[in-house]
This record gives structure tokens, C-alpha cells and sequence, in this order.
């Protein structure tokens, strides 16, 4: 995040918090912003009070229903602050190293899952499934929708039952 995208909320920050943050305002944003506890939650606080006030209603008459004619907006220098920490969030959390390892993870589990369901469906599907199952048009449609109507959790312990040696057993419910 540059200096340059942040400008509105520099703006507003050298203004609403003058003196607060010495002579340069960006380096103490960053720096409250990667601080611990209470520095953060109230740098936190200071950027959503730049950001929720800021929101605005933008009318288009030539639409009748409400949910088409009214759109919310930023203004400009609100929303490339916003898209900054989007474009940030982006590069250093979700592909980032240990995040990308994770869903890579996720999409086997979840791969696996699927493929031994498929290979034997009366075998290893919940008997409502596989009654739905055998009614479809489109079965493995429905082995599709019941891997992904899964919760992480449900996931995992499934994975685990399948593939995991020594976990499982024959009072476990599906």
C-alpha cells in the first residue's frame, strides 16, 4: 500500500488527529496498523470512521425498483484506499505461501472425497443421499452438491474417515 493510494485517509487523518501522528502521517499509520492490541483496534476504528461516513447514495431514476435505483458509492479518494487494502489483502494474505498450502490442501480433500464417492455411491454415501441419488437425472450432480454442502469440519472428519488409518470406526455417523 502506497502513500498515493492512501491519501484520503492521510487527509483525513492529519486533519482529525493533528499532531497525532508527527511528521509523517503514513509511517504512523502503518506502523498503528501492525502494532498490538489497543494501537491497532483504534487505528482500526479511525479508518472505519473515514471509510462508513463516506459511503453515499447514488439515484437512478430509471429504474422503479428500489434495489436497482439506489446504489451505494465511495467517493474517489475513499475507494482507492479501499481497493488498496483489497489489492493488499490479496497479495499478502490470500497468496501468501501458507494460505495457498491450505486451500491446495482444501481442493485434495475435497477432490478425494468426491472421487470416493463416486467410485462405490451405495457404499459410501448417507442412505437419504444415495436415495436422492439414485432418483437423479443427474447423480453425480447430487454427489456434487452433497461434497459441497459440506462444512470444513464435516469435510475433514469424512477425509479422515476414508483416508486417515487409525481414525474412524463403526459407530461413527455419517
Amino acid at each position: 500500500m502506497t502513500p498515493k493510494k492512501c491519501e484520503g485517509l492521510l487527509d483525513y487523518l492529519n486533519s482529525n488527529y493533528a499532531g497525532k501522528y508527527g511528521n509523517d502521517v503514513y509511517e504512523g499509520l502503518i506502523g498503528r496498523i501492525f502494532a498490538d492490541g489497543a494501537e491497532r483496534k483504534h487505528q482500526i476504528n479511525r479508518i472505519l470512521n473515514f471509510v462508513i461516513p463516506s459511503v453515499a447514495i447514488m439515484e437512478l431514476p430509471e429504474f422503479e425498483e428500489p434495489r436497482l435505483r439506489f446504489r451505494a458509492y465511495l467517493p474517489k479518494p475513499v475507494a482507492q484506499f479501499v481497493e488498496a487494502v483489497k489489492d493488499f489483502v490479496r497479495d499478502e494474505v490470500i497468496l501468501s505461501p501458507s494460505v495457498q498450502h491450505l486451500e491446495f490442501k482444501g481442493q485434495m480433500m475435497v477432490i478425494s472425497v468426491f472421487e470416493v464417492l463416486r467410485s462405490d455411491p451405495k457404499s459410501f454415501l448417507p442412505s437419504d443421499i444415495f436415495a436422492k441419488y439414485e432418483r437423479s437425472s443427474d447423480p453425480l450432480r447430487d454427489i456434487c452438491d452433497y461434497v459441497a454442502g459440506m462444512t470444513d469440519t464435516y469435510l475433514l472428519k469424512t477425509y479422515e474417515r476414508l483416508f486417515a488409518p487409525r481414525i474412524g470406526s463403526v459407530f461413527d455417523k455419517l
